[in-house]
């Protein structure tokens, strides 16, 4: 309910502001770009290779032979990742192929300290020409600094998640109980489970 003065906090940072600009000085030259992203330093050739266009013929047999081209543009200084879009690519057997679903939620493990678990989807799977292999295409709208400059490393596709005490098969046990359903049925089923100590009693 009370009117407050910022007025002297503001010339403060005002004050330091410009302190802080005198100091920069200006630069010797400028480099506009038409559209805003993750600025990269540097290029390695496959910008032009692999875009998000050719998300449908990238194929085991077209990884295999993939190759940087070389820039015929002078005066590059890198390059801006413009979308949160990615893509990661894979080359997997068929029988593996299987296993995904277009537009199926995974998770992806990494090596990357900023983003150690990456959420994907299934974008695509596409099939050699031989069909004894696949490519699993998957997308993602995660983005990090790290990320934005990786162009290949080891992952690991989580496909489902258990969490317990792992067992072995060889403690499972085999119980017979009787069970009653909701219409008063009463039938003998076989329930697993495990001995288990509590303090001094199995």
């Amino acid at each position: 309910g009370e009117a407050v003065d910022f007025s002297e906090q503001l010339s403060t940072l005002e004050a330091e502001y410009n302190k802080l600009k005198t100091a920069a000085g200006s630069p010797q030259s400028k480099v506009l770009a038409k559209k805003s992203g993750y600025f990269l330093s540097s290029t390695d050739g496959y910008e032009g290779v692999l875009t998000t266009d050719k998300l449908g013929s990238l194929t085991p047999e077209f990884l295999d032979n993939l190759k940087p081209e070389t820039t015929k543009q002078k005066g590059v200084i890198g390059k801006l990742v413009s979308d949160y879009t990615w893509y990661i690519a894979t080359s997997v057997s068929i029988s593996e192929s299987l296993q995904f679903k277009v537009g199926e939620s995974l998770k992806v493990l990494t090596n990357i300290k900023s983003n150690p678990e990456i959420s994907v989807t299934v974008e695509r799977v596409n099939m050699s020409k031989d069909k004894d292999r696949a490519v699993v295409i998957l997308s993602c709208q995660q983005m990090s600094a790290e990320l934005s400059s990786m162009r290949t490393g080891a992952m690991t596709i989580v496909k489902k998640n258990y969490s317990g005490l792992k067992v072995s098969n060889k403690a499972l046990r085999m119980k017979e109980v009787e069970v009653t359903d909701e219409n008063g049925v009463t039938k003998t089923v076989s329930q697993t489970g495990v001995y288990t100590v509590s303090g001094m009693s199995a």
